[in-house]
């Protein structure tokens, strides 16, 4: 991630329309194994809060959200991503000794503590062996703190880009995971395990500690609401239903305000996708006037059957909207998708049109 613009010719100086040519430099992570890259661009800001990077979205013609990056080009890397001073020597102890094959080095975790049904994202950075001749398959285990273990992830190869027997002895290859905390994982410390397995000539499975995380508490609402503004029961393919929303004073507000709505979801069935809300404000030939995509209070993938989820969504009124109504469309979408597919609905449609507009008097 870096700046956009330098401090003395910001994007806030920027003129409309006019092209601005930018540089930027992006080192490769030691481990990175060689093949064909894409680059991939994304504008967005930084909360000066929590430090997260928020990335804005690529619309099309009517302002719908299509992807949140632009591919920039294609890049080739031609070799292995080594340490400048050469390979890391053996002698050093390693996260994981299973040398003479393989032995881990480093465990890189960006972050540490998870919501049920989050996507833990892992780096490995492996050094191989003088015998790396079979390829070796991993599993990935969590154990949370009730005791109960559970199979979070599997790789074929401990790089998917590079295969072990492909490695020379004493390189560093990075393999790079995204593991699934489960729904029913109990809050509190959780261990992370890895398994390296041969089902080859050597047939084994040995097991080790790999670095510990944090399952935060998440509460549960299985109760309904009583009544809303605008029941709906939209079923999302059998796995998520849209109960309906509540819009205080008929959804009606000023240029430059905002109005308030909730939208009430029910768990169907589990799901491995973490959906994004889309809210959208549509003015003529259904041009997206306002919106309001967002991710929910807690990942879709960490809802359980039977749950209701609370969704609040403030709907920012630009100070030059002209009075009228817009209706609202309100949907589900895969945010990590390039195509930004969306979650249909049990008869193939893949939004819903609230009852009632947002007017704007």
């Amino acid at each position: 991630m870096t700046r956009l613009g330098s401090d003395t010719y910001p994007p806030s100086r920027w003129p409309v329309g006019q092209t601005i040519i930018t540089r930027h430099t992006l080192p490769w992570q030691i481990g990175t194994p060689p093949g064909l890259y894409t680059a991939q661009v994304g504008v967005g800001a930084v909360d000066e809060t929590s430090g997260e990077f928020s990335g804005w979205d690529v619309l099309d013609a009517q302002g719908r959200p299509q992807r949140r990056t632009a591919l920039a080009d294609y890049v080739n890397l031609s070799r292995l991503v080594q340490p400048d001073g050469g390979p890391l020597p053996q002698d050093k102890n390693p996260v994981v000794d299973f040398f003479p094959i393989i032995g881990l080095r480093r465990v890189i975790l960006p972050q540490t503590a998870f919501q049920p049904g989050d996507s833990l994202r892992l780096a490995l950075l492996w050094q191989a062996g003088e015998y790396n001749l079979d390829d070796i398959s991993l599993a990935f285990d969590l154990t949370d703190a009730a005791g109960e273990t559970f199979r979070v992830g599997y790789s074929l190869t401990p790089s998917r880009r590079f295969n072990l027997p492909r490695w020379n002895p004493g390189e560093i290859v990075l393999g790079q995971y995204r593991l699934a905390v489960p729904p029913e994982a109990a809050p509190g410390p959780a261990s992370l395990a890895v398994h390296l397995i041969n089902v080859g000539a050597y047939d084994y499975d040995e097991v080790f500690p790999i670095g510990s995380v944090e399952i935060l508490p998440t509460e549960r609402n299985f109760t309904p609401p009583d009544a809303l503004d605008m029941p709906l029961d939209a079923d999302f393919s059998g796995q998520i239903t849209l109960l309906g929303a509540d819009c205080p004073a008929e959804c009606t507000g000023g240029p430059g305000g905002s109005v308030e709505l909730t939208l009430y979801w029910r768990a169907d069935a589990p799901t491995d996708t973490a959906y994004t809300v889309f809210t959208h404000a549509l003015g003529a030939d259904e041009t997206v006037q306002i919106n309001a995509d967002h991710a929910p209070p807690k990942p879709t993938t960490g809802w359980v059957p039977g749950e209701i989820i609370r969704d609040p969504v403030t709907l920012t009124l630009p100070a030059g909207l002209p009075p009228g109504n817009y209706p609202l469309e309100i949907g589900l979408y895969n945010a990590t998708d390039p195509a930004f597919a969306r979650l249909p609905l049990a008869g193939g449609q893949t939004r819903v049109l609230l009852p009632n507009p947002l007017h704007i008097k």
